[in-house]
């Protein structure tokens, strides 16, 4: 199961997907204009989007993105598996690849942990400016 916040990037890169298809004579018709919380009882229940001639809510509960015009008329409502594969054509267009993160202390070659003392930075690509902790035998 996804996190809000992963679910939340796929959202956004469904937006720049549905926006840029639906209007690509606008050059900025995806680009963010602000972005609220949206909170009901005192709970998170999604996020409003807010473009250049667009808004767009995401309501998180039932998963759905209703995208309107600027004087509140509804032009699409995308749901679920709609979602996924807008936001997976956007990351294909543009040569994103999927989010992912890697996991420290777990060598990419066989999967193993790795034996203390040895260096976590095999692991880190890009990230030789970090600070690596130093790990001590107890």
């Amino acid at each position: 199961m996804m996190m809000n916040s992963q679910r939340l990037c796929v959202v956004r890169d469904c937006l720049r997907e549905w926006l840029n298809k639906s209007y690509p004579d606008e050059v900025d018709a995806a680009d963010p204009r602000g972005e609220a919380t949206l909170i009901r009882d005192g709970f998170f229940c999604g996020r409003r989007f807010r473009f250049p001639l667009h808004q767009a809510v995401w309501f998180v509960e039932e998963d759905e993105v209703k995208i309107r015009d600027l004087q509140g008329n509804v032009l699409a409502t995308l749901r679920g598996e709609e979602i996924d594969q807008a936001a997976e054509s956007w990351r294909v267009e543009c040569g994103h690849p999927r989010p992912t993160l890697s996991i420290v202390g777990v060598s990419n070659e066989d999967s193993q942990p790795q034996e203390a003392g040895q260096s976590a930075a095999t692991d880190l690509r890009d990230s030789e400016s970090l600070p690596m902790p130093q790990l001590r035998a107890a």
